[in-house]
């Protein structure tokens, strides 16, 4: 595991979901993830460029994911 690695692509993940590069996104977020299984927000993250991307399935299952690992993650703002 390397999380700065992890974190510098979830990182760049982010702003390609708001840039309408879900695609992107979703492979940055893949790469973080196969460096750290562990980062819910990841999975959070990738859930909602499959959202957007209307693969609705995959979402609930990235969302459903998080919420295991961190319950926290479903917490309204």
């Amino acid at each position: 595991m390397d999380p700065p690695l992890a974190n510098s692509y979830a990182n760049r993940g982010t702003p390609y979901r708001y840039l309408g590069k879900s695609r992107l996104a979703v492979n940055d977020f893949d790469s973080a993830l196969l460096i750290n299984p562990n980062m819910t927000l990841a999975y959070h993250n990738r859930g909602i460029a499959y959202f957007i991307m209307d693969l609705y399935l995959m979402a609930i299952d990235d969302f459903n994911v998080a919420m295991d690992m961190s319950p926290l993650v479903a917490e309204p703002y």
